[in-house]
């Protein structure tokens, strides 16, 4: 991939993910596409910009968890990740909606199994990764509430923020 293409695909992600946020409320990749203008010219198909989707979901989670970890013992593990994934959720609500809705997506399989994994680990991993992994998954999904379209956006993360401020 060149820098211009480089530079375009993440211009592009930026404005999708800008969209996703603003409609939370059952968007889907194929209608994300439709919706910005230079996203068809950056992934080829839903399936592609799926798969960037949740990479950035896994950036957000990966961090999110690396600062709970930094923050020492404050919180038992298994709570530090809910709270991690609780955390990262809010920052991307439009991501998280749009993941949750394409779950059964079989594109989404080996990242779920990675973020399964990684869940698992940070929690001190008390049975078997990918079981326990989801499990926690499903916990913090279920306990996340995230905001409501239209919300304001001083209840959601300062990341969030800054993307549509440089999306608009």
């Amino acid at each position: 991939m060149t820098w211009d293409a480089y530079h375009r695909r993440k211009s592009a992600l930026r404005e999708v993910l800008a969209v996703a946020d603003r409609h939370r409320d059952g968007v889907d990749a194929a209608t994300l596409l439709d919706s910005v203008p230079q996203a068809r010219d950056a992934f080829e198909t839903p399936a592609d910009l799926l798969r960037e989707l949740q990479l950035t979901w896994f950036q957000q989670l990966s961090g999110a968890l690396d600062r709970a970890g930094a923050e020492g013992p404050a919180l038992e593990p298994e709570a530090a990740v809910l709270e991690a994934w609780e955390s990262a959720a809010l920052t991307v609500p439009g991501v998280r909606r749009l993941l949750d809705s394409a779950g059964d997506d079989p594109v989404l399989a080996v990242g779920l199994a990675n973020e399964h994994r990684l869940l698992a680990a940070f929690a001190g991993g008390r049975g078997p990764a990918l079981e326990e992994g989801e499990r926690l998954r499903l916990v913090a999904r279920d306990r996340t509430e995230l905001p409501p379209v239209g919300a304001d956006d001083e209840s959601r993360g300062l990341i969030a923020r800054l993307r549509q401020a440089l999306a608009a």
